[in-house]
């Protein structure tokens, strides 16, 4: 951004990294205050392409260690591509699809993992995506798996994921933060 401040005073932050950890990170203050910290007269964006389809898949995976090696591996094989790794315990796998309007598509297992792929091109990355799995698969990472064949599955997997507020109301009196 760059900034005009009430006594002119120009304070310029143009720099294109993406993370700068050299002093404070005025940025948000002005974003979020509306024009009464100093006016805002240039800004740089940084403008990904709308993703066609992701690529999505929920995985059984065999604990916790194979749920990192899993994020490490696809970090290798789809370089810049994970557009979202969460991981979810058996506990709450089972209440999600218990309590939630959920189905459950896949067994029992040690600990769950939610991967998407983001991707422009989706007849091309989703070959990469599948192969990733497969290689999972063969390292004894991920035990089953479901990939996303529409955009409903996808839909399915990320319902099962923010399923909490089904469950927290079936665990009254419980309160969380």
């Amino acid at each position: 951004l760059e900034v005009v401040l009430a006594d002119g005073t120009v304070l310029s932050m143009l720099n294109k990294m993406q993370k700068n950890n050299s002093g404070y990170d005025l940025k948000h203050l002005f974003i979020g205050s509306e024009g009464t910290l100093g006016i805002i007269t240039r800004a740089v964006l940084r403008l990904q392409p709308e993703s066609a389809a992701p690529c999505t898949a929920l995985c059984a995976v065999s604990g916790f260690d194979a749920a990192v090696k899993l994020l490490r591996l696809a970090q290798r094989r789809l370089v810049g591509a994970v557009g979202a790794y969460e991981a979810m315990w058996p506990d709450y796998y089972r209440a999600a699809t218990s309590y939630g309007k959920v189905r459950a598509p896949l067994g029992e297992a040690p600990f769950y993992v939610l991967t998407d792929m983001v991707t422009a091109d989706p007849v091309h990355d989703s070959a990469r995506f599948q192969a990733m799995l497969e290689e999972a698969m063969e390292l004894g990472l991920v035990t089953d798996a479901a990939i996303s064949q529409s955009e409903a599955d996808t839909a399915s997997f990320w319902a099962l994921r923010d399923a909490t507020p089904e469950i927290m109301s079936h665990l009254a009196p419980m309160l969380a933060f």
